[in-house]
């Protein structure tokens, strides 16, 4: 995996996702091998949510602000997409589920293994 893919994606869980509840603000890493190729790896965390409007921004690598996150360029985001495409030379290798506003995000990176 290329260095400084997780970090962002972690900035964004705090800043956007649990900026504003820090002390009930949780998020999550887990790690665990699906089939014989890939590799899930899941930032969660228990935050604002997301609309599907905004997590279909994010995936077309479009700028995202709105009031509450004026300073939200979504640069981080289309970076590591990019960044994930050119290294594993595919597409869709990441993908955002939101149960809506107020029921946090969830980042999941499906990785082939090249096993």
């Amino acid at each position: 995996m290329p260095s400084m893919i997780l970090q962002p994606i972690v900035e964004n869980a705090v800043q956007h996702g649990i900026h504003d509840c820090m002390e009930n603000g949780r998020i999550t890493l887990s790690v665990r091998r699906v089939g014989t190729d890939t590799l899930e790896i899941r930032v969660s965390d228990n935050g604002v949510g997301m609309t599907q409007e905004q997590i279909q921004s994010i995936l077309e690598c479009r700028a995202v602000s709105d009031d509450s996150n004026s300073h939200s360029t979504g640069v981080a985001m289309s970076n590591v997409i990019h960044r994930l495409e050119l290294y594993y030379d595919r597409q869709n290798l990441l993908r955002i589920e939101s149960g809506g506003p107020g029921r946090g995000t969830q980042v999941i990176l499906s990785l082939p293994t090249g096993d």
